[in-house]
């Protein structure tokens, strides 16, 4: 009876620790394409995302790759277009972008270049023409435009320029004979105030207000 009683306890705790190891145990789930081809690797830890998670088009090649820790996105994460090339490659930390973010074009080549904190917009920000040259460079502060902003066209001429702070500034654009074309008002990132407009010779043919991203009143000088 000494024996048995000491045994029982023991077989519990032995049960629960082969209970525990069975729900951290790591499984991959898959499926196929009608073809037998593979469509998609997930990994889990019990019932919980967790590890690279793979999708692939009908033709074996890789469609997308994320990366999970405790079901949250975590890692690097990527997408690619049908054709081979990369469509987009992103960060995350914790279910939210953090870090580097790369956009392209189906050609392959680099579409839009800029950074995340925390789920925010935050850092450099550079985006292209399909040519490869910049179509604009500026900067994000925690979501918000900040700094200087530029803008190009396809062959490489300066059409507009802004200043911000932290979302609040002006915006101003150009005719290719140099003259101003807009002149924007912005407050948290949307249109507040006036907007001008002026035509390739430098008269001024509309104004628009705006409060907060809401045209109120427009105004035609034509």
């Amino acid at each position: 009876m000494k024996r048995h009683g000491f045994l029982q306890p023991v077989t519990g705790l032995v049960l629960i620790v082969f209970l525990l190891i069975g729900c951290g145990r790591t499984r991959i789930d898959t499926a196929h394409h009608p073809n037998g081809n593979l469509m998609y690797e997930i990994t889990y830890r019990g019932d919980t995302k967790h590890g690279p998670t793979v999708f692939y088009y009908h033709d074996g090649r890789k469609e997308a790759e994320y990366n999970y820790h405790n079901d949250a996105l975590h890692g690097r994460t990527a997408r690619w277009y049908f054709n081979g090339n990369m469509e987009y490659e992103e960060f995350y930390r914790d279910n939210q972008l953090h870090g580097l973010s790369r956009r392209y074009f189906n050609t392959g080549a680099l579409s839009i270049e800029t950074h995340y904190r925390n789920g925010e917009l935050h850092g450099e920000h550079t985006e292209y023409w399909e040519n490869g040259t910049v179509k604009v460079q500026g900067a994000h502060y925690h979501g918000m435009f900040d700094g200087t902003w530029k803008y190009y066209d396809q062959q490489g001429l300066k059409v507009g320029e802004a200043t911000f702070d932290k979302g609040t500034g002006v915006m101003t654009a150009y005719h290719p004979n140099g003259n101003k074309h807009k002149e924007i008002h912005y407050l948290d990132n949307v249109k507040h105030g006036t907007e001008t407009t002026w035509d390739l010779f430098g008269t001024k043919i509309k104004q628009v207000e705006y409060n907060l991203g809401n045209p109120l009143i427009e105004r035609n000088f034509q």
